[in-house]
Order: structure tokens, then sequence, then C-alpha cells
């Protein structure tokens, strides 16, 4: 059986499949999905854990030994095996095919993977597990639906959101959940609330005895941009210490901004403002710091993008007031001056100058990557006291 994440939950209410397979590129929902799984699993008497994760050189042996073994703690285990590339190799495949055709009453065996392509999908192995079990297939949130899934979250922890609060976070942490979630945690905080739990969210197996495999490595939290600082906010800072769960928009951007002088996304909304001097003086006191570089050309690729699209349709001759329709309420001013300042020539040639300084990052090309980040930063500010590059050149002619 194939299932999406919002589906899990009541799968798991109906009864506890054998195997699961949980795939995907979004590492909030990968590791909720996971938990919901792994307490489902404690509560129907699985409680032992035991922990394996696939690399080169992985004893496939050793994972079939434990799959056959009988524990002495337990009358029924919980198997977890993370499969990062979603490729088992040969020895792996037939393994986990084997498994799947011959499920076990005394294991439930829970395989984690990346995003799987259609030859993976298609591959024996997870057809046998989705014959057998479950293969819970993780899609990232696409920004329609982010609102009601922060509403959601909300709900869930007892909070009030204001007017404008939701559609707020929702512009700043779209395709960024795991920070989407942290955020709406903090809030719960902040606010007092006492916090729920979502279906898919939980303790984990908090009580299940945790026995790491051979080959099995320390778990290593995933960093995503976020769109606050380190420090944290003083206690009582704000009026968000209220304990009615109310959450309004001066608190949330206090929120997102945290202590720090300036954001990013200050810094993307001075360059669209044509503030040339107020882009400068951000993105050095950023860089002074210590921001990292990736979160910047994160939030300004976003928006340029973003800006590319609706020139294009500007140019097909699409109405203005539709055009903008798309973007925030309290943003549309700011989006139409920018819009207004370059035609769509111009910033499809942004989003491709954005892709090169991106190359730069990755150190696949030369150059200085924060001298490259204030030159496209001022460029779509308006400023041109240089010649860009041959791309955003040749684009604008």
């Amino acid at each position: 059986m194939q299932i999406n994440a919002d589906q899990l939950a009541r799968q798991l209410e109906r009864g506890l499949a054998p195997l699961y397979l949980v795939s995907g590129d979004e590492p909030l929902q990968v590791d909720e999905c996971s938990k919901a799984i792994r307490r489902r699993a404690e509560n129907a008497g699985c409680n032992e854990r035991c922990v394996f994760t696939a690399g080169p050189g992985f004893d496939w042996d050793g994972l079939r030994t434990a799959t056959q073994s009988l524990s002495l703690f337990a009358e029924r285990r919980l198997i977890e095996l993370n499969l990062s590339t979603g490729r088992p190799g040969e020895a792996g495949a037939a393994l986990l095919a084997e498994l799947a055709e011959n499920v076990s009453s005394d294991i439930v065996l829970l395989v984690i993977t990346g995003k799987l392509d259609k030859a993976q999908r298609e591959s024996h192995w997870v057809k046998a597990i989705e014959a057998a079990g479950t293969h819970v297939v993780i899609w990232p949130l696409d920004a329609q639906k982010l609102p009601a899934w922060l509403a959601q979250r909300f709900a869930a922890r007892g909070l009030q959101p204001e007017a404008g609060v939701i559609d707020l976070l929702a512009w700043h942490l779209e395709g960024n959940m795991l920070a989407a979630a942290q955020e709406v945690d903090k809030l719960a905080m902040l606010c007092g609330a006492v916090q729920g739990r979502t279906s898919a969210a939980g303790a984990g197996s908090a009580g299940a005895a945790a026995v790491q495999g051979p080959t099995s490595v320390p778990h290593r939290d995933v960093q995503m941009p976020r769109a606050q600082d380190a420090q944290e906010r003083p206690a009582g800072a704000g009026s968000a210490g209220a304990a009615d769960g109310r959450v309004g928009l001066a608190e949330v951007e206090e929120s997102l901004a945290d202590s720090a002088r300036f954001s990013i996304y200050q810094l993307v909304d001075a360059a669209l403002a044509g503030e040339v001097a107020a882009a400068r003086r951000i993105l050095a006191s950023l860089r002074a710091d210590g921001t990292e570089p990736i979160l910047i050309l994160w939030a300004l690729a976003r928006e340029l993008r973003s800006l590319a699209q609706m020139g294009q349709e500007l140019a097909r001759g699409k109405p203005e007031s539709s055009v903008l329709a798309r973007a925030w309420a309290q943003r549309r001013t700011l989006v139409g001056k920018a819009l207004r300042r370059h035609p769509a020539s111009v910033w499809l040639g942004f989003v491709r100058r954005g892709a090169q300084l991106d190359r730069i990052l990755k150190g696949r090309e030369s150059g200085d990557l924060w001298l490259e980040l204030e030159r496209l930063l001022l460029a779509v500010a308006g400023l041109r006291p240089f010649v860009m590059d041959r791309t955003v050149s040749e684009t604008s002619a």
C-alpha cells in the first residue's frame, strides 16, 4: 500500500503493518512520520528498537541475523533501517524483498530513505514492501497548503493567531517546514499555551529500549535556513508572554527577527524597495554577525524566482492587480515597485545570476561570494555602476 503523510495517522489507527517504508526529502515530515510509527509500534508491544544505518560496506547479513534472532527483553521488536540513498545494492535489495515476502509477527521493520526516483520506486524491493506493508511517500508542502498546515499546528498547541499571522509566517518560511514548526513551537512557549500533539508528531518511542545496530551512527539534526538567529529572546520580552495563547503580528515579527538587528528578509526587502544604502548596510551587518551566506542566497533566490514569474505574466499582458494578488497583502506595494523597476528579461537574468552564485557557494566556480551577493542586491535595487555579467546584460538587452 502506498499512502501520503496525511493518511498515515488514520492508517495507524486501523492497525500496525509489519513493514513500513518512509521516503522523501522533507526532513520534518519524514521525522514526524517515523516517530508516529515508532510510537504506534511501542503501543503494540514493540518494547525494543534496533537501529541500523546502511552505508558503504554495510553488513546485510548482520541485519538478517537481527531479524531472525529472538529478543531476551521483548516479545516484539522494531527494527529500523536508515537508508539515506535509497540504493541498498544487490544484496540489500534481495534481503529487503525477502523480508517483505516472509513477514514475521515478532518484528516490525521500518525503512527510512531520502526521495526515491522513478527507477527506485519501481524496484522489486520497494514493490515487495508496498505489497506486504505500507509505503509513506513524503512530498514537500506547496505554498497553497502551507497556511492550512500552519493553522492546524497552531490549533494543536492551543494558540489563537490573529488575522495576518499565518500569512506572515507562511511568506517568511515557505519551503522550510522544519523552521516553520520550530517557529510555532517557540511561539507556544512564549505565549504560555499548552503544547498539544499533532497526529504525526510526538515524543517518539521514549519508553522503548533503543538498541543500536552494529553499523548505526549517531543521529544528526538537520539544519535548515531559519528566520531567526541563535540568540534566545530575553524572558518577558514583548507582549507574547500572555498565557491566553493569543498570537499577534507584533509578536510574530519580533520572534522572526529575534534580537538581531537585521534579518535576511529585511535585506531582501531593502533591495526590492530600491534602498541601496540600506541594502549595503544590512548586508554588512549580517556578515559581521556571522550570518551564513547560504541563508541570504536562499531568501534572495526565492524572491527572484517569484518576481521573474510575475514579470513574465505582466509581459504577457496579465493585469498588474491579478499578478500582485499572489503576493502577501502587506507586500504588494513593495513587490509592485520592484516589478516596475525592471522588465521581465532582467528578472530572469537575476535568477540566472543567483544560480551562478550558488555554484560559487558550492565551489564549482571561482569568485568572492559576499562581493557577488552585494552586486546582485544592488542591481536588484536599481544601482548599475558596473556591468553585472554577460548573463544579466544579455537578457537585459
